[in-house]
């Protein structure tokens, strides 16, 4: 199936044309122009006298300029009417409508005014639109017709708006800084959005981002986004996944970031599903992400479990250096000292967030010069101990850690290569070093196993091949498997692992959900019934943690659980990987008598119902 073809199928485009990508822009927006104005001669001819709308920018400029001088039988309006002068520096709606026009004569008709600049005041500037359509019937003629075409060609946007049109948005109070702070990715016929495709103010006479949806929506109407480059390719994605246009031409680098994104930022909504235990999913915008493409996703169940587990950092110490390792936030921590009072704060929190595990992490908390005491003072106070290692220790200890009440341990084994090993630490070691830590990961993973340990192995993707490899040893071996997206590559590692499911063959059927936190996995099948798991982060804000948070939109983990790890002798609670302020980072008793406190306790105590309220987005 070619590439077209995928848009089309994938995305329920109508027309879809798609060119070689070319990395110097202004070639780049003379091709696509060229293309669309094939596009754009053959969607005319199928109508007499069809009403069509277009936009305005430098690519577009660049279709109108490519076409020939002939007559055409069209009723031409401007997507957009915007005030110029005195100076003006970019190429809008109203002059490519010209342009068209003057090209199209004797038989095509055009219909277009002129309107001044936004007044200087920023009140007035705001109200000149309503101003303008209440009181200049000739605007508001135009104005509806642009928002009844039948075709339209449209231009999308970076985020830094051009020249004269920027003064204008000036007018407005509305500067470049106050566009990034509204969380805005980009732009569609001078309107601006975000990367859920809800539009930032409306304050031009133009067909808005309701009324291209409104318009795209129409199986008689062709919406055209005519757009490409490396710079708009979040805008062109949100574009299209939000649907704002039905019909596109674009290149093929934004055509494969657009495929490649729709295997795991697709959302599915569940309506009045029954879930386990009779909880329900409803109407009210609630959203599971299941990954679509070439993966099938047969949804057995889904399952919601309550956040139960308190992480633990006890060391920073580590024999490894892992350059994608996000070290629970920070490498400034202590070894664990695990006396009576602090015992006695971890055990009070725990109680009173009725949670019933620890999770000890590092650093390699096998590190810890008192691991074992840890897990038996832990284990006899009640609570199920679980551990991640990167396999580094002496394997007498592995009867050490049964005895003392270990239930479970992760091993976190990234590839089999030893060059690939080598590799991945910062700075990089010897392909020996690789050979030896490997050898004894793998050893101490069997070893384990074999003593009745529960493990599993925790692998961070970093490149197909390695992964599976990784994936054909755990099935040979009967070992549990969760793969793992780098934090730190974003949407590049989740395809990563998408594009290695869909090579497997592999089958989606579950979905796992810890309400009262962003984790969630997915429950996957491959050939000769080999399970496995896919760890995800869907966005779940702690209201009172990241509410007036600036990384909030950039943020990569949300609110993800508890953790714990000791600085300057004391206890602290952790509750951002990326922060260090005095909300993300609290001592234990301070904590406890928290706004974020209060939160995760009525969590985790009507967490089951709060899952109507949340949205699971991947995106």
């Amino acid at each position: 199936m070619d590439i077209e073809k995928k848009l089309k199928d994938t995305f329920n485009l109508k027309i879809v044309k798609v060119i070689p990508y070319i990395k110097d822009y202004s070639s780049l927006k003379i091709a696509l122009g060229k293309a669309a104005a094939r596009v754009f001669e053959k969607l005319i001819a199928r109508k007499i006298f069809p009403r069509v709308g277009i936009g305005g920018g430098g690519t577009l400029y660049e279709m109108v300029d490519s076409l020939q001088f002939k007559p055409r039988k069209v009723l031409i309006y401007p997507m957009t009417i915007i005030g110029r002068g005195p100076e003006i520096f970019h190429v809008d709606s109203v002059f490519l409508v010209t342009s068209l026009f003057f090209k199209s004569l004797p038989v095509a008709r055009a219909f277009t005014v002129g309107i001044p600049p936004l007044p200087n005041n920023k009140k007035k500037a705001r109200n000149f639109k309503k101003y303008l359509l209440k009181e200049i019937p000739e605007v508001n003629l135009i104005y509806k017709g642009a928002n009844n075409v039948d075709i339209a060609f449209i231009g999308a946007g970076a985020i830094i708006p051009m020249g004269d049109f920027s003064n204008e948005l000036l007018k407005l109070g509305i500067s470049i800084k106050n566009l990034e702070n509204t969380n805005v990715i980009g732009g569609i016929n001078y309107n601006w959005f975000d990367r859920f495709g809800n539009q930032i103010g409306d304050y031009f006479i133009n067909t808005n981002v309701k009324n291209l949806k409104l318009l795209s929506k129409k199986n008689n109407k062709l919406i055209v986004l005519v757009a490409g480059g490396s710079h708009k390719i979040e805008s062109i994605k949100t574009i299209i996944t939000t649907k704002m246009v039905n019909s596109i031409v674009t290149d093929d680098l934004n055509a494969n970031h657009l495929l490649n994104s729709e295997k795991f930022n697709k959302i599915e909504r569940l309506n009045g599903k029954d879930i386990n235990n009779n909880i329900k999913i409803n109407h009210r915008g609630n959203y599971i992400p299941v990954p679509i493409g070439k993966i099938p996703c047969s949804l057995l169940s889904i399952k919601i479990n309550t956040i139960n587990s308190l992480r633990i950092k006890i060391t920073d110490k580590c024999p490894f250096s892992c350059s994608f390792c996000h070290k629970e936030g920070g490498t400034i921590s202590q070894d664990l000292d695990l006396n009576n009072n602090h015992l006695k704060k971890i055990l009070d929190l725990t109680s009173k967030l009725n949670l019933s595990e620890v999770h000890l992490t590092g650093g390699e908390p096998t590190s810890h010069p008192k691991i074992i005491h840890l897990i038996s003072i832990f284990h006899q106070n009640g609570l199920k101990v679980k551990m991640t290692s990167n396999g580094q220790f002496k394997p007498e200890l592995i009867n050490c850690f049964i005895n003392s009440g270990l239930y479970s341990m992760n091993f976190s084994i990234h590839t089999l290569k030893p060059e690939n090993l080598s590799k991945m630490q910062k700075p990089k070691r010897s392909i020996e070093w690789g050979r030896r830590a490997l050898r004894k990961q793998i050893e101490n993973l069997k070893l384990s196993k074999k003593a009745g340990i529960r493990v599993k192995v925790n692998t961070v993707v970093e490149n197909i091949k390695d992964t599976i490899e990784i994936i054909n040893f755990c099935k040979e071996n009967c070992i549990q498997l969760r793969l793992l997206d780098n934090l730190a590559l974003g949407s590049i590692s989740v395809v990563k692992i998408f594009n290695t499911l869909e090579s497997l063959g592999a089958n989606i059927e579950e979905i796992k959900i810890i309400e009262g936190g962003s984790s969630y996995s997915y429950g996957v099948l491959i050939g000769n019934g080999y399970h496995f798991s896919i760890k995800a982060i869907r966005k779940f804000p702690l209201k009172s943690l990241c509410d007036s948070c600036d990384l909030r939109d950039k943020c990569l983990e949300w609110f993800y659980g508890i953790r714990i790890e000791q600085l300057h002798n004391n206890l602290q609670v952790r509750l951002c990987l990326h922060r260090q302020d005095p909300i993300a980072i609290q001592p234990i008793e301070k904590f406890l008598h928290s706004r974020q406190f209060c939160e995760i306790k009525k969590i985790t105590e009507h967490g089951k119902g709060r899952i109507t309220d949340s949205k699971f987005d991947i995106s």
